[in-house]
């Protein structure tokens, strides 16, 4: 997961430089016509954007399957201080209970 996040913020970066080389080739370019240069700008970063859109999904994919497998290595743990929670409500009723039952001096 956390390479897949790692790889996400390189992605994201990246995007961001050809955003950003994109939109200054268009502020100085022609509003009419496109350079190469400004088309070619234009493709990477779209194409920068669909491979971040491409790794959220992925990373969406792993933490849908991640609480599932949560839950179960969980449970022993949880399971155990459960127990222990219940023996001591099961030790405390006793007591109780036998101070209850003790005849009155």
């Amino acid at each position: 997961m956390t390479a897949a996040k790692d790889q996400l913020n390189e992605a994201e970066a990246d995007f961001e430089r050809k955003r950003r080389r994109q939109f200054e080739l268009d502020q100085h370019g022609s509003m009419y016509s496109s350079t190469r240069e400004q088309s070619q700008a234009s493709f990477a970063a779209s194409e920068a954007s669909n491979r971040v859109g491409h790794i959220k999904g992925e990373i969406g994919q792993l933490e849908s399957r991640i609480g599932p497998l949560r839950r179960i290595a969980l449970a022993p743990d949880r399971f155990a201080r459960a127990k222990q929670t219940f023996d001591a409500l099961v030790a405390q009723k006793l007591a109780t209970t036998g101070e209850l039952e003790r005849p009155m001096p």
